[in-house]
């Protein structure tokens, strides 16, 4: 079962902030996320790469360790206009953005969707999922953890066991994380 939350209401602009910008999915050489990371904030560009740390055990010890989240994609915010993303596209690694299916016009993922997303990241002590699989359910709130509050839909993820919570990412589909059935309250 998964917790999918719907779309955060989206502005007229694709859910553009009142400076303009807009978050982009660009498409990158793989294992070149952070590469590419590095080259636009020089630019003066916001750029976010999801990642996770994780402890490992090498030999006898153990080393934490950095994952990225979702492979040769880099969230980029900047303006609509093609200079800016023409701009993004000419940095090395950068093979283009993500974009509409059937269509040439490139995907906006909404600030709202981007906030929950980053912090879904950062308090998750389990493994975050990014699917594009996912199907409607029953009506949920979370009642307690790091996630109450939080609103959504149970939905299966294939041949993973658990409760996941989810974020819709608009082209992206829905990053998910764990979290028990007992935390939440069904609605409706």
């Amino acid at each position: 079962n998964t917790l999918f939350f719907p779309a955060a209401t989206e502005t007229d602009d694709g859910g553009a902030m009142p400076d303009g910008k807009q978050w982009y999915v660009a498409i990158v050489h793989t294992n070149c996320e952070k590469k590419v990371k590095s080259y636009l904030e020089k630019m003066g560009v916001e750029v976010f790469v999801p990642v996770q740390t994780y402890v490992r055990m090498v030999g006898k010890h153990k080393k934490e360790m950095e994952r990225v989240v979702i492979r040769s994609r880099v969230f980029v915010r900047c303006y609509p206009d093609s200079a800016s993303r023409t701009a993004v596209k000419k940095v090395l690694f950068v093979k283009d953005f993500v974009t509409y299916p059937g269509t040439c016009q490139d995907a906006v993922i909404p600030d709202q969707q981007m906030k929950q997303f980053k912090y879904m990241l950062g308090c998750s002590d389990v493994q975050v999922i990014v699917s594009d699989n996912i199907q409607m359910g029953q009506r949920v709130r979370v009642a307690r953890g790091y996630f109450k509050g939080f609103e959504g839909n149970i939905c299966e993820l294939p041949n993973k066991k658990g409760t996941f919570v989810g974020v819709t990412m608009n082209i992206l589909g829905c990053a998910c994380v764990s979290i028990s059935l007992s935390d939440l309250e069904f609605l409706d």
